[in-house]
């Protein structure tokens, strides 16, 4: 749902504000530092980014980021900063023969129905060799009891 500001603006529900989710990507993406990632949900576009930095954390320009774009908000900008945007329409198409080093699933969950969603882990697992997400719950469907990693009492989920 979204959200109404006190200056009478409206904050779209699929955007993003926590810094502790920010500061949780800009780590793991530093520290793994993926040739080729999938950001699933646009997590850039969430948080409102218009360059690949954003809070002290710049994503390296080597790094080729693809983009699944859940929102359905087009924004220009975004259409430079990432090699290829796709929707859940056509993701499966327009990604056959894709292999990623890092997907990146940010509450991807809240903006699908749940069989698209389950359909996408499906998709995602064969073409990634690492998958980070804040859904506990469907990553160990998927893959069975798995630890979280805590910050700030937020859990994230590495694959």
């Amino acid at each position: 749902m979204n959200e109404k500001l006190e200056n009478g603006l409206v904050r779209p529900h699929w955007v993003l504000t926590d810094p502790d989710e920010m500061n949780a990507f800009a780590l793991l993406v530093s520290q793994l530092h993926p040739v080729k990632m999938l950001d699933v949900g646009m997590f850039l576009k969430r948080i409102g980014a218009i360059s690949r930095s954003f809070r002290n954390f710049e994503i390296p320009s080597d790094t080729e980021l693809f983009g699944l774009d859940l929102t359905g908000a087009e924004v220009e900008i975004y259409h430079v900063l990432f090699r290829q945007i796709v929707t859940a329409q056509d993701y499966q198409e327009m990604y056959r023969g894709e292999q990623f080093d890092l997907v990146v699933l940010f509450e991807a969950e809240k903006l699908m129905d749940e069989a698209a969603y389950l359909g996408l882990w499906e998709w995602v697992l064969l073409h990634t060799k690492r998958i980070f997400t804040t859904d506990g719950k469907t990553a160990a469907l998927f893959s069975g009891a798995i630890a979280p990693v805590t910050v700030n009492g937020r859990e994230y989920y590495i694959l």
